[in-house]
């Protein structure tokens, strides 16, 4: 369904813009509220940083259009496209890497 700009007045042009920015901002929406919905207060989950560094925390708060992670460097307000859910498994082995064996005395 090809449209002629070249045929469509200034207001015709001005009419067709808002269309098309309101569907776009609906569609983003749409698209964020999914996103979310994967989500959970209480999920551990990943993220990479602006510098590249690759955080894990827990979901501490579900936004309109972000995450509040809260992570021991502190909390981050994180786009939910940004987010990777840590699978269980994943997370027991960082509990059993920080157990110390317990010595045995005699």
């Amino acid at each position: 369904m090809p449209v002629d700009l070249s045929r469509l007045s200034e207001e015709e042009l001005v009419d067709l813009h808002r269309r098309v920015a309101e569907r776009l901002t609906l569609i983003r929406s749409a698209r964020q509220l999914h996103d979310l919905a994967r989500f959970t207060v209480g999920a551990v989950v990943e993220f990479e940083t602006d510098d590249g560094r690759r955080l894990r925390g827990t979901i501490a708060r579900l936004n309109r259009r972000t995450a509040t992670v809260l992570t021991p460097s502190g909390s981050w307000r994180v786009s939910p496209s940004l987010l990777r859910l840590v699978p269980a498994d994943a997370m027991v082995d960082a509990i059993v890497a920080r157990l110390r064996p317990i010595g045995r005395r005699a």
